[in-house]
């Protein structure tokens, strides 16, 4: 990524009345996601990348390979900003609440550091249809 570039300006209101003239800001929120304008220096050797073409851009900023992992559905922040979380866990027929501490995440899953050992499950839901919930649930 080359540059940030200021969003574009919002088209003239269509209703008569005209634009504040003010600029927007460096990124625009579209619900819960933000949107940036960028510069990328990309190879386009067959040309099939075009000018004014959008792109969903993920920045890794961190790895991990061969890790026990668990759905983010699963974990209940505790004190998320160190990275502390609860799950339920399914220990025979009963469950059991635990703390679980966690590296590496996106916005589906997460890297489990502690308080987990692979072959744990745990609950990622529950059908509350009934008297008694039946246990949705994720193997680690």
């Amino acid at each position: 990524m080359r540059q940030v570039l200021p969003a574009p300006p919002k088209p003239a209101n269509t209703g008569g009345a005209s634009d504040s003239g003010t600029s927007s800001a460096a990124a625009s929120g579209a619900g819960n996601v933000v949107l940036y304008t960028a510069l990328f220096d990309v190879a386009n050797p067959k040309g099939e990348l075009k000018p004014e073409m959008s792109a969903q851009v993920f920045f890794v900023t961190g790895s991990a390979r061969d890790v026990p992992t668990v759905p983010m559905t699963a974990l209940t922040p505790s004190d998320a900003a160190a990275g502390r979380y609860t799950v339920q866990a399914v220990v025979g027929r009963h469950l059991e609440t635990r703390t679980v501490r966690i590296g590496v995440h996106d916005r589906f899953t997460a890297e489990v550091l502690s308080g987990l050992k692979p072959g744990d499950a745990v609950v990622t839901g529950a059908k509350a249809d009934t008297d008694r919930p039946s246990l949705l649930g994720f193997r680690l």
